[in-house]
């Protein structure tokens, strides 16, 4: 039997009166030592098994078990019986491992986590996982082709399923009914998976978090996340999704962050979100929106972050950022905008870092296109396609200019506007606050004295590579 061959592995006797522990040597045989029944932790990864030793049958407190990168290949209905004490097993990385048959961890009623990772399991059955009632983790990444309904039934106590990067080509409605402690639950990259049948992810009263990023779906059914009271994480990263319907999102209350970006959304409509009362993070980003309506981030009162960078946007609208009282981080990066008007961002009280880097088209930067943005911190319009900044500018007193009323800013980087050659040494004038004014690869040739700036502002003119 292969269980004969050499093994590598070390023990950890434990004894509630004297605490003590071993290693024995690769050579030596499990059997030979006297206190071989009562070991609580026990490795075997990587030692050639193909089939459980016999002498692990008398192993009955063993609490840890690992069987990692061998070569087993089923694992048989009551296999683990004799492990009442069980509460971690690894049989991950046992790249034979094709069949679990129902009722294969039966008979360990004190086992926490089961890792199943990095199998050829290709389906698993209804009834493998009964009678696991404090199982809390369970991973079955990079295996499946086949996941039945009910195949997870009844395990009152999961609160962890790792089922990604698999080969598994749907969900159905019922796959994963009776979770009702199920915290999180991860389906990303499932590279097949196209299809999320409505109520796939009904009733799971206690999921916080669910990642279906890099999968292949290409919309989202208006009931598909009904019924999560306290989901708090969506990733739908990476994804063929080309549109959000309106009634997409309701009845997600507890949602706090949603990433959608790197799908293929082309318009954001009006009320999208509008039901995501508690939503703090909203990533669109690497999406070719061409569009947003009016109306398309109302009622987002605790939205802090948002990202549209790498979008396709021409322009912003007065009513784009209108009512997002809590926004302090808007990412505007790489986009096709040709100007920044003067309400561009209005309203927008607590905003501390603007990003309109790399908008290669972006040439005009309007009188007031920062005004009022009291709480900026960072403002950065790095290599971006304007061409100068001077004073006075139209509608503005020789004391006014672009970057005046941000009595907060600290640092503003103009770097890498290749066609910069005009910045008028008052355009900085009344910023307080400022630390860092960043002018390095420009066109312009020569320091210059800025009488409006603080005496401690550092002025770069030189890009410096990180590596030095």
């Amino acid at each position: 039997m292969s269980h004969k061959k050499q093994i590598k592995f070390s023990i950890e006797e434990y004894n509630p009166k004297t605490r003590w522990g071993l290693s024995l040597s690769p050579t030596t045989s499990v059997e030979s030592h006297p206190w071989y029944k009562k070991v609580r932790k026990l490795d075997l990864a990587d030692s050639n098994i193909e089939e459980l030793p016999k002498y692990l049958k008398q192993m009955h407190w063993l609490v840890k078990l690992n069987l990692s990168e061998n070569k087993i290949t089923e694992i048989k209905a009551g296999t683990f019986e004799n492990f009442p004490e069980l509460k971690e097993l690894n049989l991950s990385h046992n790249r034979r491992l094709t069949t679990l048959h129902p009722g294969a961890f039966s008979g360990l009623p004190l086992l926490l986590k089961l890792n199943l990772y990095d199998n050829v399991i290709t389906e698993i059955l209804a009834g493998t996982f009964v009678n696991l009632p404090k199982l809390r983790e369970l991973n079955l990444s990079s295996n499946l082709t086949t996941l039945h309904p009910k195949a997870f039934y009844n395990l009152p106590s999961l609160e962890r399923l790792d089922i990604s990067g698999t080969g598994i080509t749907e969900i159905k409605e019922g796959t994963f009914v009776n979770l009702p402690k199920l915290r999180i639950l991860d389906l990303s990259w499932n590279k097949r998976l196209t299809a999320l049948h409505p109520k796939a992810f009904y009733n799971l009263p206690s999921l916080e978090k669910l990642l279906l990023s890099s999968i292949k779906i290409t919309e989202i059914k208006s009931d598909t996340f009904v019924n999560l009271p306290k989901l708090k994480i969506l990733d739908l990263s990476e994804t063929k999704i080309t549109e959000i319907k309106s009634d997409t999102f309701i009845n997600l209350p507890k949602l706090k962050i949603l990433d959608l970006s790197e799908a293929k959304i082309t318009e954001i409509k009006s009320d999208t979100f509008s039901n995501l009362s508690s939503l703090e993070k909203l990533d669109l980003s690497y999406n070719p929106i061409t569009d947003i309506k009016s109306g398309a981030f109302v009622n987002l009162p605790k939205l802090r972050i948002l990202g549209l960078s790498e979008s396709k946007i021409t322009e912003i609208k007065s009513d784009t950022f209108v009512n997002l009282p809590s926004l302090e981080d808007l990412d505007i990066s790489g986009t096709e905008i040709t100007e920044i008007k003067s309400d561009a961002f209005v309203n927008l009280p607590k905003l501390k870092i603007l990003d309109l880097s790399y908008n290669l088209s972006l040439t005009t930067l309007h009188p007031k296109a920062f005004y009022d943005l009291l709480l900026l911190q960072n403002l950065d319009l790095s290599s971006s396609g304007i061409t100068e900044i001077t004073l006075p500018c139209k509608g503005l007193s020789r004391q006014e200019g672009i970057f005046m009323n941000l009595p907060e800013l600290r640092e503003l980087n103009l770097s890498w506007n290749d066609n910069l050659t005009t910045l008028d040494p008052k355009a900085f004038n009344n910023l307080p606050s400022l630390e860092i004014l960043n002018i390095s690869e420009t066109k312009i040739h020569h320091k210059k004295q800025f009488p409006g700036l603080p005496t401690n502002v550092k002025i770069v003119t030189h890009y410096i590579p990180y590596f030095q």
